[in-house]
């Protein structure tokens, strides 16, 4: 979202959906970037932070409970959008949980990775 700030001028919270209006008036070669941006990319970051740095250290300190959902608040605070809270909420305790259970990041990261192609392809689609 910032760095669609960043590209568009457009405020990622407010009226203009900037991602989309930047999709739309690029070239095909920028929404193919967007798309392995917002598909790959931004998963593998934010896995690695979510669940590996903040989710890691919380469980080694306070315990596996408060490692998911510390870690699953924060993911949802950063991300921004009020009405997406509890989306984001519910799918950061799925991320955290499914990184307990494999005791890796692969599996929190192929399941981000699909949700995030999917709405990717989503908006691809809309535009088209």
């Amino acid at each position: 979202q910032g760095l669609v700030f960043v590209i568009t001028g457009n405020d990622p919270g407010g009226d203009s959906d900037g991602t989309a209006s930047l999709a739309a008036e690029g070239t095909p070669v920028l929404a193919v970037l967007l798309f392995i941006a917002m598909a790959g990319l931004t998963p593998l970051w934010e896995e690695i932070l979510f669940r590996g740095m903040i989710q890691g250290s919380l469980a080694a300190r306070f315990g596996r409970f408060a490692g998911v959902a510390i870690s699953a608040l924060v993911f949802a605070a950063a991300h921004g959008i009020p009405i997406l809270l509890p989306y984001m909420l519910v799918l950061g305790v799925s991320l955290a949980l499914l990184r307990e259970f494999h005791s890796n990041l692969w599996g929190s990261l192929a399941m981000h990775c699909t949700l995030n192609t999917v709405a990717s392809s989503a908006i691809l689609i809309a535009l088209i």
